[in-house]
């Protein structure tokens, strides 16, 4: 009978192909702080369709920090043991000796700026003469040649750059390779994961705490914005209307003085230049008027705007109440050392009680109803 050693010794090193491919996975899902929080990667690895109880084998192997939290390193290895116990491997026992985390700290890799973007996207128009939308390998590999790297380099940008794994680059990736190659041709190296989602946060999950906290902060700018504007429309048409009620007194001062002055025979002004003077007076009126009409208007439909926001924000309350408590939740776990002893039960550990809580529930449900 072959030991548990010998056992060990039979699993697979993580391909680095493999290793890239799950790291886009990770940062695909917007970790916070480098981590995903348990019930997230739970649900990811639900999909696989093992049993609960693998799942949670596998999760406390790979969680060598004993958190419930994964960093990079840990989901890459969670990944990989799910993959094999796939293909028919049993769960080992421990963690094979070859497969134990190296926790490499991950590339500082820079926001793309937008002169570059759009330098590296008027690249990928003019190759991408027939506008298919994507650039093949064939098409791309004289590019990446031309930057004098190694082929295994040029290699891993490509496998970092195609985050969708569909063998072609659309603009996105290949903004994102310009943009790995620009930094490595800096000096810089690419030895711990890479997160290419920096380069477009848009293409992360919508469900993760990082996707979430993006969309209640730019909600809550947009409502500063309108808010700002609002105001500023608010004051522009006060200031207008001033203006307004200030010309129209000095119209009519003009006129009684005018009258005034006929009437004494002392009207320095012929009849035609009044007449001109006053359809000039009603032009300015007119003008105004229709300036403070406008003001108003715009800032009627502002403040309607501003009053949906504020609506749709308390629908975010919610929303935002998970948010904290999910960032409170890590922050809690980062904050507390644990051992395998003291650790609090894995997520999958979690969801076995609670659909076994809901049986039990539905079975005295049924036993009640049969009665």
């Amino acid at each position: 009978m072959a030991s548990p050693e010998s056992e060990d010794e039979k699993w697979p090193d993580i391909s680095s192909e493999n290793r890239i491919k799950h790291e886009i996975l990770f940062y695909s899902q917007g970790p916070v702080d480098g981590y995903l929080i348990g019930e997230e990667a739970r649900d990811l690895f639900l999909h696989s369709r093992l049993p609960i109880t693998v799942l949670s084998k596998i999760w406390n192997l790979a969680d060598v920090s004993n958190d419930n939290l994964l960093n990079v390193d840990e989901f890459v290895l969670c990944m990989h043991l799910i993959q094999e116990v796939l293909k028919g491997r049993k769960t080992p026992g421990d963690l094979p000796e070859n497969l134990k985390p190296k926790m490499s700290a991950p590339v500082d890799l820079p926001a793309i700026t937008s002169i570059e973007r759009e330098a590296y996207v008027k690249v990928f128009q003019t190759v991408d003469d027939k506008r298919k939308g994507y650039l093949e390998a064939l098409e791309v590999r004289p590019l990446f040649q031309a930057s004098m790297l190694r082929p295994e380099i040029l290699a891993k940008v490509w496998d970092l750059s195609d985050i969708n794994k569909d063998g072609v680059l659309d603009s996105d990736e290949w903004t994102i390779a310009c943009h790995l190659i620009r930094i490595i041709k800096q000096g810089n190296e690419l030895d711990g994961s890479v997160n290419p989602f920096i380069c477009h946060p848009d293409k992360i999950s919508p469900i993760s705490l990082q996707a979430r906290k993006s969309r209640v902060s730019q909600y809550e700018q947009h409502k500063q914005r309108l808010m700002s504007l609002k105001e500023k429309r608010k004051n522009q048409n006060l200031q207008e209307k001033k203006r307004l009620d200030l010309l129209k007194e000095k119209v009519n001062i003009e006129k009684e003085l005018c009258g005034l002055l006929q009437n004494s025979g002392n009207c320095p002004l012929t009849a035609d230049e009044i007449l001109n003077l006053n359809s000039r007076n009603t032009e300015d009126i007119d003008k105004l008027e229709e300036i403070v009409s406008r003001l108003k208007k715009e800032h009627e439909k502002v403040r309607q705007e501003t009053v949906k926001v504020i609506l749709g924000e308390q629908k975010l309350q919610d929303e935002i109440r998970r948010i904290k408590n999910d960032t409170d939740e890590l922050n809690k776990r980062l904050g507390t050392k644990h051992k395998k002893a003291t650790k609090d039960p894995d997520p999958f550990h979690q969801l076995y009680e609670q659909r076994k809580g809901k049986l039990l529930w539905l079975t005295c449900v049924v036993s009640l109803l049969s009665h």
